[in-house]
């Protein structure tokens, strides 16, 4: 039964759509009804609709960031695809670049370079759509887009009504904000505004990109020699999509690197001790009160190394954090093998790995 049927939106939903064709994983069940909204005026009515009919709502992007049950999602998933995208200059140091959520992000990035306007260089590559971006709080080489969010623009899902959020409001942590924790299944995210700045020769950019640009002997680097850098060490991580590269087949870094309190830490150090490593040779990074460790670093010390395979599943050839659907592999699988992982880190150095992706369908799920 379509509940849909004699409404507006009869021809465009689809029922017991495959949610894996939407996936980077390629995996996960079926949706009972599944619809792409272009406009906000469809996006609001379609919510309305489902309130009204008590069906459970959830949005899926890109889909680089989650894994969805074998069971697939009982409701509603939307997926809203505004695309506009421009820059609008406020003064001779600022610059908003405002994205509607269906904007693939690297599109984003590469406008802002094209404007020479820095902030976000550094985050090319990120795969999915702008409106995961604040919700994640992507980060990599040196950069957080909570490092440059004016606004963020939303619909209620239960209300249907807009909303708009600054970026104190948003929460943000590392790889997480209000939006993935207190507000989960609350808001779809509809539009973000950064505050970005011209791009100055002399800026500082992280470690790596730094020394590669330094043994390209670039003295002063562009916003695009800065991107192509980046790009090109996500490409060689696979951890860009590309449907030619099996190792691309999943949802980026699957565990977030552990932030622990310091009483926490000393064990971890003590642990490695005993494994005959030095302290000077754990990656790891102090703050004031806890010390962030190196989630790779841990996986391959407690003896899970590149290319490890079990069944249809596999840790990436060129990035211990991803883990790789070979190609038939379930949901249940990935599963099971992410706990096993989390294992074997808990009994090497006492610490669990938290997941990273947004989990679709499960039940009583021990993984998070």
């Amino acid at each position: 039964m379509n509940i849909f049927n004699k409404t507006k939106f009869e021809n465009r939903i689809l029922l017991n759509e495959p949610l894996s064709t939407y996936s980077t994983l390629g995996i996960g069940g079926r949706a009972d009804y599944f619809f792409t909204a272009t406009t906000l005026e469809d996006l609001r009515e379609i919510l309305s609709l489902a309130k009204q009919n008590k069906i459970d709502v959830f949005v899926i992007g890109g889909g680089s960031n989650v894994v969805i049950s074998d069971e697939g999602f009982r409701g509603l998933v939307v997926r809203y695809m505004g695309n506009k995208i421009f820059v609008q200059k406020l003064n001779d140091n600022e610059s908003l670049l405002i994205a509607d959520a269906g904007v693939i992000w690297d599109k984003a990035v590469k406008v802002a370079t094209t404007h020479n306007l820095s902030g976000i260089e550094c985050l090319s590559g990120v795969p999915g759509f702008v409106g995961a971006v604040p919700i994640q709080n992507i980060g990599a080489y040196g950069q957080e887009i909570s490092g440059v969010v004016n606004k963020v623009y939303a619909i209620d899902i239960v209300s249907a009504s807009e909303v708009c959020f600054t970026a104190n409001e948003c929460g943000f942590a590392y790889r997480t904000s209000n939006f993935k924790t207190k507000w989960k299944n609350k808001y779809i995210v509809t539009r973000i505004e950064l505050l970005l700045r011209p791009y100055k020769v002399g800026s500082m950019f992280h470690e790596q990109v730094s020394a590669i640009l330094s043994e390209n002997l670039v003295v002063e680097p562009t916003l695009k020699d800065v991107r192509n850098i980046v790009l090109k060490l996500r490409k060689d991580k696979s951890m860009l999509i590309n449907p030619k590269d099996s190792n691309s087949r999943s949802v980026g870094s699957f565990f977030l690197n552990p932030v622990v309190k310091k009483n926490v830490a000393d064990l971890i150090f003590k642990r490695t001790i005993k494994l005959g490593i030095l302290k000077d040779k754990i990656p790891h990074w102090n703050t004031e009160n806890s010390t962030k460790f190196s989630a790779a670093w841990l996986i391959e010390k407690a003896g899970i190394k590149k290319g490890y395979t079990k069944g249809n599943v596999r840790i990436s050839d060129h990035h211990v954090l991803a883990i790789v659907n070979n190609g038939g592999a379930t949901a249940e699988e990935v599963i099971n093998f992410a706990e096993e992982i989390q294992s074997r880190v808990i009994d090497v150095f006492g610490v669990k790995l938290e997941p990273e992706p947004i989990f679709v369908g499960f039940k009583n799920l021990k993984l998070q």
